[in-house]
């Protein structure tokens, strides 16, 4: 077999790192483990040399509580040299939930993973009552979970939880949606399932439910104009079914922006920040609209309908709403002037924004 000699060199904060220990992990295309490791130790001015075989090769991404980058390396029968760098470690937090099936019963045995990048995916079993625990790098992962051949919708959380809930549908039926819009993309379903709120993103695909009695309600965008369609279905275990969504399109919520006299004011601007997670904060300014001051917001993806916390930009402060839920279609926030005197002794002061 041939092999190749390469130099490798590891960059930290400080510099070049002396008497640090790389492991090189041989990892074949499914991501499991090949060979042996082999390891390179960097001498005082913080290089090494180590013997390869061609291939791909995982590092060890803890050192020192820090991690290399990259992560994994491909060596060539070219490769010389090799620069590895010393990042910090991103904090662990602790997921933990249920597995349950289309009954809401708790499933044993169940595989549960978060959906990471290459190798650095995390695994584990649900126990006799359906829990499971996952240590997790980082404060947003992608959970999924498997049970004889079957999956759950992937979940995104934000750690550290101990509510995350996974469904499988051991026994389903199968749903096709048809809608005639070219341009939606992405399209969300909202229904609810054994008392609880879901939520999936159509991808062109079938779509498995519980047997029972659904009441959807579909959401799409183009541009700044939101869609909605409502269909009712009876899903029967091991049946096909086809659902036609017939949307009907609505402008976008609009904000306007006043002070506590009513009078609208331009040039305002105001960043609504979201209070649950997978959503991105919204910067509003407002612009001379006919007689009105206003800003038309883009259509929203994701949760339908979440609440946003309102912070004022400049020498501005709210004073109400402190909280907005885009379901709305018109919304104002009224806003004053900023005053140090007035603002240093306010409760709510930390609330300013220079």
């Amino acid at each position: 077999m041939t092999t190749v000699e390469v130099r490798l060199e590891v960059v930290g904060k400080q510099g070049h790192e002396a008497g640090c220990t790389v492991p090189f992990i041989g990892v074949g295309a499914t991501g499991r483990r090949r060979g042996e490791i082999r390891y390179a130790t960097t001498d005082v001015m913080g290089f090494a040399r180590v013997t390869l075989e061609p291939g791909t090769y995982r590092l060890n991404h803890e050192y020192d509580r820090l991690r290399f980058s990259p992560e994994v390396v491909v060596i060539e029968p070219t490769t010389q040299t090799l620069e590895v760098r010393l990042l910090p470690s991103p904090e662990r937090h602790t997921v933990s939930g249920t597995v349950v099936d289309g009954r809401g019963q708790p499933l044993v045995g169940a595989e549960v993973g978060t959906i990471e990048r290459l190798y650095r995916a995390r695994r584990t079993r649900s126990d006799v009552g359906g829990a499971f625990s996952l240590e997790v790098e980082g404060d947003a992962v992608t959970l999924f979970a498997a049970y004889g051949g079957k999956k759950s919708l992937p979940l995104a959380v934000k750690a550290p939880t101990t509510l995350a809930k996974l469904r499988i549908l051991t026994e389903s039926g199968r749903v096709t949606f048809r809608y005639r819009q070219k341009d939606f993309d992405p399209v969300f379903i909202q229904y609810t399932q054994l008392g609880a709120t879901e939520e999936l993103r159509l991808d062109g695909k079938p779509v498995d439910f519980a047997p029972g009695h659904h009441e959807l309600r579909a959401r799409a965008v183009n541009g700044a104009t939101l869609y909605e369609a409502w269909a009712p279905i009876d899903v029967k275990a091991d049946i096909e079914h086809g659902v036609t969504l017939n949307f009907r399109g609505t402008p976008g919520p609009r904000v306007q922006l006043a002070d506590p006299h009513s009078t609208l004011l331009p040039g305002v601007t105001v960043m609504l920040v979201p209070e649950v997670a997978g959503e991105e904060d919204v910067p509003v300014t407002s612009t001379t609209d006919s007689d009105a001051i206003a800003v038309l917001l883009p259509a929203r993806l994701g949760s339908f309908d979440p609440l946003y916390r309102v912070e004022v930009k400049g020498n501005w402060r709210t004073v109400e709403p402190t909280r907005l839920q885009l379901g709305n279609p018109q919304l104002r926030v009224t806003v004053r002037p900023y005053d140090a005197a007035l603002d240093a002794t306010s409760p709510d002061a930390g609330g300013a924004r220079r």
